[in-house]
């Protein structure tokens, strides 16, 4: 991997401070050290640090101009010629690689040059095209302010074999925007095209899912309104999060991304910075000032899974969902994690193959205490099936987007309620971030908005 890098770029991926470390602890190892898998397994994970592409995302006023005019100019004398309809793009690219930087400078974005697809209109407000996309980062390449990573498509293999470009900003580009052209975090918007409804198709050959075009029904018109308001009223907050730089004001708008091309699947809630941080880091959010709370329903999929089968867990027992396995010493995030991919699987053998996959991904069983042993993802899969007999109807039956459907219309209803009750609220899936001053109100809705739309109790901590 390292190998195909020029020296700029792998000093950037691994510094030589990092090199120097990883060397003195492969030789206190000795035998069982690898300085050349530590590298490369260091090298894979800050590759997967990264954020998708925002299409919405923009740039004004005449700090926007002068930066892609200057820019412009730049690649013209140096002989690539952009026409007109490049500004929009470049402001785009632009803006991306500024917000990323700011929220975090090690944090790559994805920027696809694959020609598939065309994303739909209503998905591209500035007209990106993949070809234009790759010219502007070539030229931004070839003046040093970026840095590019290749990734690789891999063609009819699962998706877990591809790894998408990704790209991130050089401090000199941020320095170029920031000094001569008067960039701010001001200076970034979203596009007041940008459509709040989104819709995935289902899963292609590659095993992905794309952006796909709908037609409005009255419902998701009054969805489309209801975060229109919601993202007008969170404009007017002063959200501050935690990055390597200190505070900043966060930038963001909540859209809501369906699935499968049905408004019955996912349905979960995007947006901002602040569902990109640690739990830890969330802690330090400030609201207007004022110190947050961060609630969640505990165990919201598995209380799900058990109304659906008819059954209110929470109104009959205190026991934790999860708990039924610490009798064979399976550790609750152990249970919890596979518990909710036995929901979403097609089969046993399909769990048992993303737990492996897991387990080699993020080492999920070391972080828990436990060492992988023979046939372990077998043992844990049967072992949650004899658990919980209720669920036979339940596991192997992707449900989990059905789940987090009614998670969105939570969300959906909290924010709406929140704009009406002027209580700023941050959703991120099953969670909510509050001023402190509000989370007994907060509490008490979310209660009730459980109750009215999953017909159950709830414990919200």
């Amino acid at each position: 991997m390292l190998t195909k890098l020029d020296d700029r770029t792998r000093q950037w991926l691994i510094p030589d401070d990092h090199h120097e470390i990883v060397t003195l602890v492969s030789d206190a190892l000795g035998e069982w050290g690898s300085y050349n898998g530590t590298i490369t397994e260091m090298a894979a994970q800050k590759l997967e640090f990264s954020v998708s592409f925002d299409h919405d995302l923009t740039a004004v006023g005449s700090e926007a101009n002068k930066a892609v005019s200057d820019l412009k100019a730049l690649f013209g004398a140096q002989g690539t010629i952009f026409n007109r309809a490049a500004d929009s793009q470049l402001t785009c690219l632009l803006a991306n690689l500024y917000l990323e930087y700011k929220r975090n400078p090690r944090r790559l974005v994805g920027l696809s040059q694959h020609h598939g697809k065309a994303i739909p209109e209503q998905y591209n407000p500035s007209g990106v095209t993949t070809k234009t996309l790759v010219r502007l980062k070539d030229a931004l390449l070839a003046n040093e302010y970026v840095f590019f990573f290749k990734g690789h498509h891999a063609r009819g293999k699962t998706s877990r074999q591809s790894k998408s470009p990704k790209i991130v900003a050089d401090p000199n580009l941020i320095a170029f925007l920031e000094n001569e052209c008067g960039w701010t975090l001001s200076t970034i918007r979203y596009h007041r095209k940008a459509e709040t409804i989104r819709m995935r198709s289902k899963k292609d050959t590659n095993k992905k899912r794309t952006l796909v075009s709908y037609t409005d029904t009255p419902d998701v018109e009054a969805q489309r309104i209801v975060l229109e308001q919601y993202n007008a009223f969170m404009t007017e907050q002063d959200i501050q999060i935690p990055t390597p730089f200190g505070f900043m004001r966060d930038v963001f708008m909540t859209r809501r991304t369906f699935t499968d091309e049905s408004w019955q699947l996912g349905g979960r809630l995007f947006g901002g910075g602040f569902q990109q941080l640690s739990k830890e880091e969330r802690k330090r959010i400030t609201i207007n000032g004022e110190p947050v709370v961060e609630l969640d329903i505990k165990s919201c999929h598995a209380t799900m899974a058990f109304a659906h089968v008819g059954i209110d867990w929470y109104a009959h027992s205190d026991e934790d969902l999860y708990s039924r396995l610490e009798r064979d010493n399976w550790p609750r995030d152990v249970v919890k994690k596979a518990f909710n991919i036995m929901m979403n699987a097609k089969s046993p053998k399909a769990a048992i193959g993303s737990l492996n996959y897991e387990q080699a991904r993020s080492g999920f069983l070391m972080d828990s205490g436990m060492v992988p042993f023979q046939r372990w993802s077998n043992d844990l899969v049967q072992s949650i099936q004899d658990a919980y007999p209720e669920l036979e109807d339940v596991f192997y039956a992707e449900l989990g987007n059905h789940f987090m459907n009614k998670e969105g219309n939570i969300c959906m209803a909290i924010v709406e309620w929140g704009g009406q009750e002027q209580l700023p609220v941050l959703t991120i899936h099953d969670s909510f971030i509050c001023p402190a001053v509000g989370t007994a109100r907060v509490i008490d809705q979310i209660g009730k908005l459980f109750s009215q739309l999953v017909d159950s109790s709830c414990v919200i901590r």
